[in-house]
């Protein structure tokens, strides 16, 4: 073979690859860049925030959940429809749950991919995380549809706010108790604030002392509650929007 048959034939294997890498950046660049299923919660949470942020007249008024679907995102230009975001989008659907506190709003997705993918609550985490067992400790199934931990479990913890009060603003770390018929979840505080205070000092007239009552709804315990609630010391007003309020028993 001639140099000049070598340099032609150099030169063709040269402009190949050239194009095949030209070709290959202009899909990457125009191409489409399908996110995670997680991302795709992430983005949808913000479109929403910003949704309701140029349509503030669109916000729930009065405390709840409601339900805003994708498509007002999508035909507001906030968000590109499924497919185009998601691999798999073709056969996905989505919704976002309103969450009103109080005037303090969270946006939860919620994304369902069939067989493949589906956003799930706490309360399904839990149970996927535990079988349900029938003596010893773990997770027992309740008659009315409940479900509760006994004994001495380690896989039933979640993170939920921060401690700002102390060093590098730890996670507060809760322990789940049990699981409502309603689905609804009972935790307790594991993590705790630098503050204190007695169930009840107040002067008790019978004992000529300050030895206070036993009496929950009248205790400084449930104003020290109460005031911790209402400074947001413990959780922020966000962070509440994933809490409810229940009626429980304390004492007698």
């Amino acid at each position: 073979m001639s140099k000049k048959t070598l340099i032609i034939v150099g030169s063709s294997i040269l402009g190949v690859l050239i194009i095949l890498l030209l070709v290959v950046w202009l899909l990457t660049v125009f191409g489409n860049h399908y996110l995670t299923y997680e991302k795709a919660e992430e983005k949808i949470a913000e479109a929403t925030e910003k949704y309701y942020k140029n349509n503030p007249e669109l916000l729930p008024v009065s405390n709840g959940r409601y339900n805003l679907s994708y498509n007002a995102l999508v035909e507001k230009e906030y968000i590109k429809p499924l497919n185009k975001i998601l691999k798999d989008g073709d056969k996905c659907s989505a919704e976002i749950l309103v969450v009103n506190k109080d005037g303090n709003y969270d946006y939860i997705p919620k994304l369902s991919c069939g067989d493949t993918y589906e956003t799930r609550e706490l309360y399904k985490q839990v149970l996927n995380d535990n079988k349900i067992v029938t003596e010893g400790s773990g997770l027992y199934s309740g008659e009315d549809g409940s479900y509760y931990f006994r004994g001495k479990v380690d896989n039933n913890y979640v993170a939920l706010g921060e401690l700002t009060n102390k060093k590098n603003t730890p996670d507060i770390l809760w322990q789940i108790i049990s699981i409502d018929s309603d689905n609804t979840i009972r935790m307790k505080a594991i993590s705790h604030t630098e503050d204190r205070t007695p169930f009840d000092n107040r002067y008790n007239e019978e004992k000529a002392a300050f030895s206070g009552y036993n009496d929950f709804k009248n205790s400084t315990l449930k104003e020290f509650l109460i005031n911790l609630d209402k400074t947001n010391s413990f959780l922020t007003a966000t962070e509440k929007t994933k809490l409810i309020a229940k009626e429980v028993c304390a004492g007698k």
